[in-house]
């Protein structure tokens, strides 16, 4: 729910850091969805296309962080402006 949300933020390409390793879920040539941990998150929760290198960062209230994008960055920008107006922001 939006109110699990205690942040959103665009990260573009060069400031997202390594996928790290996929302990749980899917992976292929177009997509990477599931659990992941990297240095940079630790446990964390990825659903991205490889075709965008930019992401969406959500920060929940008890600190996990998820991952996210569209196939493009206009999709991945409209996923963050969609967040940001739900939340308020």
């Amino acid at each position: 729910p939006y109110s699990d949300i205690a942040a959103v933020d665009y990260l573009p390409a060069e400031a997202v850091p390594d996928g790290g390793v996929r302990t749980y879920g899917l992976g292929n040539l177009r997509v990477g969805f599931g659990h992941f941990s990297n240095e940079a998150y630790g446990p964390y929760i990825r659903y991205t296309y490889h075709s965008c290198g930019d992401c969406v960062r959500l920060t929940t209230a008890s600190g996990r962080t998820i991952l996210l994008n569209g196939p493009d960055q206009a999709a991945t920008r409209a996923i963050y402006e969609t967040l940001r107006g739900q939340l308020g922001g």
